[in-house]
């Protein structure tokens, strides 16, 4: 048996929904954001709107406000308005779901080495992170909590860069140098 179907009752007729597209930072994918939205009704008004993004939302994630769409159809409820969002992304960083990615480059010597660098996040947060001596080429580090916050909770993603070495030109001094320290290694395993 199916309760509330409602025999015998009009459907009821309601406005359309208006679809607009709204771009935002991708810092304010971070901190969530207030916006004031104008847009035209079809009727050639234009209506104004505060509309609240949270953080964490996704290129084109959808906000609806009820009651903000036509209002052609008189006596009839007003449609939504439906703003679907882009996101400018930052150059040199790539996002899949909370995760951030980006990639640097050290020269050979850093990853033998070992070295610091620091990664300017694109909220403008500067993090350093350690490459231990012995890292390969073309290795992930990953850098827990620093990538973008999931819409309504606390938790947020990871930041992953991927290092990359160049090879500096060397002179051939230096390069019979190396091969001395390479003959010294190849005799020590």
């Amino acid at each position: 048996t199916m309760f509330g179907q409602g025999f015998g009752r009009r459907p009821q007729f309601r406005n359309k929904d208006i679809r607009i597209g709204y771009r935002i930072s991708f810092i304010d994918v971070y901190t969530g954001t207030g916006a004031t939205i104008s847009y035209k009704l079809p009727s050639g008004k234009t209506e104004i709107v505060d509309v609240k993004i949270p953080a964490g939302v996704k290129n084109n994630d959808q906000v609806r406000i009820e009651g903000y769409g036509d209002n052609s159809i008189p006596n009839a409820p007003r449609g939504n308005l439906i703003i679907q969002l882009a996101i400018n992304n930052p150059a040199g960083w790539r996002r899949d779901g909370d995760n951030i990615y980006t990639e640097r480059t050290v020269d050979v010597f850093d990853l033998m080495l070992g070295k610091k660098i620091t990664i300017t996040t694109p909220e403008q947060k500067n993090i350093t992170l350690n490459i231990p001596a012995g890292t390969n080429n073309g290795v992930t580090m990953s850098i827990t909590g620093h990538g973008l916050p999931q819409v309504n909770t606390n938790r947020r993603g990871n930041l992953y860069v991927k290092i990359y070495a160049i090879t500096p030109k060397l002179t051939k001094d230096e390069l019979t140098k190396i091969q001395e320290i390479k003959n010294g290694i190849d005799l020590r395993t």
